[in-house]
């Protein structure tokens, strides 16, 4: 049962047995850990002692960060996200060359892109007509943490 369980994590996830309640926390800082990056950044990041050394974490290992998303849009193959991936390629291109707000602005675009098609192709998630808001889209989207967590 653990290894069909295992199967449906995150590739980076996959065999790596990590600590998912304490991935929670690291997800709460606005640390992304789905797909990128690789279990060993993410082993670093978990035995970090504050925020600011999982900040330098992150820069350390921005190399193989950067590796990690490049090889994960590479895998994307439906031809109905290859806009957003192209866009997502060009983020990893600017931030391999210093250029971090332009690779944030770029890749904020690409989330609200996101948000605002899955809001819209998701009528429920609007209820009376609301207007789209990030808050209102997100109490309506289920935690997929939460979830990983309860089946450990």
């Amino acid at each position: 049962m653990l290894e069909r369980l295992d199967a449906m994590m995150p590739a980076n996830w996959r065999g790596a047995r990590l600590d998912y309640s304490d991935m929670i926390v690291l997800t709460k800082e606005g640390i992304p850990l789905v797909w990128v990056p690789p279990a060993d950044v993410i082993r670093q990041l978990l035995t970090a002692d504050d925020a600011a050394a999982r900040a330098q974490v992150v820069d350390d290992c921005r190399p193989a960060v950067l590796s990690s998303c490049k090889a994960t849009l590479t895998a994307v193959t439906d031809t109905q996200f290859s806009e957003q991936t192209a866009l997502l390629e060009e983020c990893v291109h600017m931030a391999e060359h210093g250029m971090f707000n332009g690779a944030q602005a770029l890749a904020a675009n690409v989330w609200d892109t996101l948000i605002r098609g899955l809001a819209y192709a998701n009528p429920g998630w609007l209820r009376n007509d609301q207007r789209l808001s990030y808050t209102k889209v997100l109490e309506n989207i289920a935690p997929r943490a939460d979830a990983v967590v309860q089946c450990t």
